[in-house]
């Protein structure tokens, strides 16, 4: 490959530097291929021929951990089907806990640069308080930065609020206030309302994704934002004005603007899966900075400046009591992994030392 073709590879499918310098070999960079989708075994991979038109090629996976938006390397290619050989390694990645695979976390998206986290407006307030759970925005937002990708919230379908301009203003500054600083936009995929402003943050070159509970309306502003009926999308119930689920898989799709779009299934929640502390609360850790005690926890202990500054008013109650929710989940699951991965190196040692014992029993045996 050449210096034209990486700057093609850069420029329709989001190759960054850091993946250039995993390509280099003595022979000069390898031929690098963006997972587009990904099914059980195989993988659907983008690339481009040596006279620069994009091909599309499937590919099988093996054991190897593939999720869409990676960079991957193929080897036998034959007959439009390769084998994964290596993955290069992510520079952003967005994972959720899963209760059922023993804490570990799964893998939704990699190599991110924007999350645009949806959620939808209710057609009355009791509705409205329950749609836009600073809570649960407050999961989201901490599983986006955990991984290295930037935040924005997407407020959709404030056409069915009445709200006028100056309301929703306020409300947006409140919320981003509320949310320690991550920026808030509002949007109405059906009325055509705030895609501009979305617009203008799909850059080319740059990969976003969609995420966000089921019947939001992300495939709603994904249609809307593509100029075309890509995404399936269901009917609104009167009595939430929620919409159905309709996208079944996660699927990079390039846009007009030249970005990189990955739409996901909807999710209830993401159980925040961290190594060590908790993302997406820089305010507090700022004041946790002031604290007596390194190892406050922000519980009892005399001299804490992150309670002074919640009795002062200064920082939302609500705000640290999620970041304590998030905290002992993401403690739970750390617990869990390591637990599973104690009962697995167990299981190994079983395996070895009943074959040191067959070993033995064949020497000895007459």
């Amino acid at each position: 490959m050449n210096t034209e073709a990486l700057a093609l590879y850069e420029r329709e499918l989001g190759l960054r530097p850091v993946f250039i310098q995993q390509l280099m070999t003595g022979d000069g960079p390898q031929r690098p291929w963006r997972v587009a989708a990904v099914e059980r075994g195989a993988c659907t991979v983008l690339g481009f021929d040596e006279d620069g038109a994009l091909i599309e090629r499937r590919a099988r996976t093996g054991a190897l951990p593939v999720a869409v938006g990676d960079w991957v390397l193929l080897a036998r290619v034959e007959q439009d089907v390769g084998q994964v050989e290596r993955v290069l390694e992510r520079a952003t990645w967005l994972r959720r806990g899963s209760a059922h695979h023993e804490g570990h976390g799964q893998l939704i998206a990699a190599n991110l640069d924007t999350v645009f986290i949806v959620v939808a407006f209710a057609e009355t307030e009791k509705l409205e308080r329950r749609s836009l759970r600073a809570r649960r925005l407050d999961r989201f937002v901490s599983a986006v930065k955990e991984g290295g990708a930037t935040p924005v919230v997407v407020l959709n379908k404030v056409d069915l609020t009445g709200r006028e301009e100056d309301e929703l203003a306020a409300l947006r500054a409140e919320l981003t206030t509320r949310l320690g600083g991550v920026e808030v936009l509002c949007a109405a995929a059906l009325g055509h309302r705030g895609l501009d402003a979305l617009a203008e943050r799909l850059v080319p070159g740059d990969t976003v994704a969609f995420i966000g509970p089921s019947g939001v309306g992300k495939s709603s502003l994904i249609n809307a934002l593509l100029g075309q009926e890509r995404q399936g999308v269901g009917g609104v119930r009167a009595r939430d004005a929620k919409g159905k689920h309709t996208t079944t898989r996660r699927e990079l799709l390039r846009m007009p603007s030249g970005a990189l779009l990955i739409d996901t299934p909807g999710v209830r929640e993401f159980a925040v899966l961290s190594d060590e502390g908790v993302a997406g609360f820089e305010d507090i850790d700022a004041l946790a900075q002031r604290c007596r005690f390194s190892d406050c926890a922000h519980d009892t202990e005399p001299g804490c400046a992150v309670r002074a500054a919640v009795e002062a008013r200064d920082l939302p109650a609500e705000r640290l009591e999620s970041y304590r929710d998030i905290e002992r989940d993401a403690q739970r699951l750390r617990g869990r992994q390591d637990a599973y991965s104690r009962h697995l190196e167990h299981l190994e040692q079983r395996k070895f030392g009943r074959m040191v014992q067959s070993v033995k029993a064949l020497k000895n045996k007459p």
